[in-house]
Order: structure tokens, then sequence, then C-alpha cells
């Protein structure tokens, strides 16, 4: 079963979208409203922080999202505008958008785990993953790979908080080296001038204090340069766990990916490059179309509910704005026919925003926006 599963969309008394467990569309015509919807699902889960383009919409009267967590209902409310998202039912929660309490919740909610003990946003860039529009082609590469990466279950923020303590670290002891030779620079100084002004045994006993106190700065130093050396050590056996973990995870999955994107493409299965795919290598060769569908299956393969993996993180959801505007009419048969397959495997709760074409189910059709552009819904 999905991690989350949204029931119901309500905007308005007037206004309510239900969804099923399964293929969900939402159609209609160029500025009807379509991607303010797909980004007021977002605002109400605390994806987005301050979005005015839905502030200024007098339509929306509280609006709230319905949703299942596996055995929890729970309703998620968010004022506009207001930055708190309030969680009803079967829970009774509330946090800031954006933060580390709403990342706590939903990591509770849809049962996340890592093999690295490090969260703070994750699980929210996970939830966040799951809504792909067609300017996410222009995304940074390097954020979609860490999320593919924590979505298998390994946090790679992890790596960059163990290397930000050893800079931090390296910034003292450089710090105390410049400060140790300061030290011995003045100690030797003042043990000359008093050697100059005072007898022998009495010079001796100065001595063994002002040594003793340099003696002890001096530990101090060594023991953060043991620290230093230790966090390095760390750091090169956790990259080398990380991707050993890493590459087996990848490699349960990666075969789903190789047949999605075979069979849409039409390519064959030396074409592409799991891991160049995800890191977005080399993709200056592909089409603004082939990207979308690239795109595209990356997301359909770790949206879905990964539940051959041990560090199951797979949201179970995907919502698309817009998806099949861009492909051909092959293309876009093709990704419905392989939603519908993935959707009857129980894998994925899938939502799109659309215009009108022929390749969408029918059946699946659960709201049709009013066939006016500018607004339409949202009209004042």
């Amino acid at each position: 079963m999905s991690k989350i599963i949204i029931k119901r969309l309500y905007i308005n008394p007037q206004l309510t979208i239900n969804f099923n467990e399964g293929q969900n569309y939402i159609i209609g015509l160029n500025g009807s409203g379509k991607t303010t919807l797909f980004n007021l699902i977002q605002y109400l889960l605390g994806l987005k922080g301050n979005f005015t383009r839905l502030i200024n919409y007098w339509s929306f009267d509280s609006p709230y999202l319905e949703c299942k967590f596996k055995d929890k209902s729970v309703r998620i409310s968010r004022k506009l505008p207001s930055n708190m998202i309030f969680f009803e039912g079967d829970i009774h929660r509330q946090a800031k958008a954006n933060s580390i309490e709403l990342n706590q919740i939903y990591t509770e909610l849809m049962n996340i785990k890592f093999v690295s003990p490090f969260n703070e946003l994750a699980t929210l860039d996970i939830l966040g993953h799951s809504f792909y529009a067609e300017l996410d082609i222009k995304g940074n590469s390097k954020e979609k790979q860490d999320t593919y990466h924590k979505i298998v279950g390994y946090n790679s923020e992890y790596l960059d908080s163990i290397e930000k303590d050893i800079k931090t670290i390296e910034n003292e002891v450089a710090f105390d080296n410049h400060g140790l030779k300061l030290v011995e620079k003045y100690k030797n100084g003042v043990e000359n001038s008093i050697a100059k002004i005072i007898e022998d045994n009495t010079l001796n006993k100065l001595n063994d204090i002002i040594g003793f106190e340099y003696k002890k700065i001096k530990e101090k130093i060594i023991e953060n340069y043991n620290l230093m050396e230790r966090a390095r050590t760390i750091l090169i056996q956790e990259k080398e766990f990380s991707e050993e973990f890493i590459n087996e995870q990848l490699s349960i999955i990666d075969a789903f990916f190789y047949h999605t994107i075979n069979h849409l493409t039409k390519r064959n299965e030396n074409f592409y490059n799991f891991k160049d795919v995800m890191k977005q290598r080399n993709f200056n060769v592909f089409s603004y179309g082939q990207k979308n569908i690239i795109l595209f299956v990356l997301r359909l393969t770790f949206c879905r509910d990964l539940k051959d993996l041990k560090y199951n993180n797979g949201a179970g959801i995907l919502v698309t704005d817009d998806l099949l505007s861009v492909n051909d009419a092959d293309s876009s048969t093709g990704v419905t026919e392989k939603i519908t397959e993935v959707v009857n495997e129980g894998a994925l709760q899938y939502i799109s925003f659309s215009r009108y074409n022929s390749y969408i189910p029918k059946e699946h059709v659960v709201f049709e926006m009013p066939g006016i552009q500018g607004g339409g819904i949202f009209e004042r």
C-alpha cells in the first residue's frame, strides 16, 4: 500500500475533488487553474512556503486535504496566508511549513527510515519529489540524485555533515597551531627575562609552572588533531559504505527503469546508463521531449512503493502537471499504459493535471476544469 494516499481536496463548499487510490486525472484548458491546484496540494502539505499566487484567490475557503497513511486517516489543513500546517484525525499535531518538526511528522506517518543516522528535512525532500512538473527538467541534478539515495535508504547529507564537522575542526587546529607558536615564543621570552633577574632555584620553579601550562595547551591541540584524523577516517569508511550500500539498493530497482525506458523510447538497454541518467550526465544529446520522458521514468521508478527494498522510502504517490503535453502520441500512449500497469500492481497512486487529449483514460477523470481561460474556477 502507498505510504500516502490523497483521498480528498476541499477548496470551498462548492468545490471538492475526490480521488481514488489508483489513477486520477484532472483535465482542462491552459489557464483554467490546473497548475494552481497542483501547487495548492503542495502548499497544504507544507512543501511550499509562502505562495503568493494562491493567496490572491478569494475562492479558497480554509482548504484542506484528507489523506490516508496506512492505518491512519488525517486531515491536513493550512489557512491562507499562514505558515502553520495542522494535522487532525488519528493524529493531532501542528508544524511550520518546511520545518524539522513537519519533517518528523511525515517521517512517522510514512515510516521513513535511513541506514545513516541523519534526517532533518530528508522526508520532505522525498515527499516533494513525488510532484513532477514540466519545469523540473531544469532542476538541480545533484539534489535529485541525493533524493534518489534518500528514497533507497541513505541520506547523503550525513556525509556532508561529517565533512562540515571536519572543516570546523581543521580550522580550529590551524588556529590553535598558530596560537601555540605565539605561546611558545612568549614562553621563551618570559623565561629569558626572568633568568636575568632571579636566582636559579626560583627560576626552575617558574619554568616548571610555565612549562606545565604550555603542555596543557599543546595536549589540547594534539587532542583536536587526533579527533580530526579520526573524523577523516570515519568519512573515508562512510563513503565506502555508502557507495556499496547505494549500489546494492539501486541494483534491485534498476531493472524496472531499464524495462520502462526501453518500452517508452524503443531504445536498447545499452543506450542508457542508470547512474548517468540519475546525474543527468550527457543530457545535452536528448531532445526536450526525451528529457521529459527520462525524468518521468526516474520519478516512476523511485516514487513507487518499493516493496523489495529493506529501506523502502518510496512515497507511493506521483502527482504530475502537464506531463503529456510535450510528448508525441506513441510516448504519451506508452506513459499512460505504464502508469496503469504500476497502479494496478498497487504500488502507486497517480494524480495528473493534464490538458484535454485522447491518451487519458476517461474512466479515471475525476474532475474537469471549467472550459474558460484566464483563471477558470479561481477567477474573482
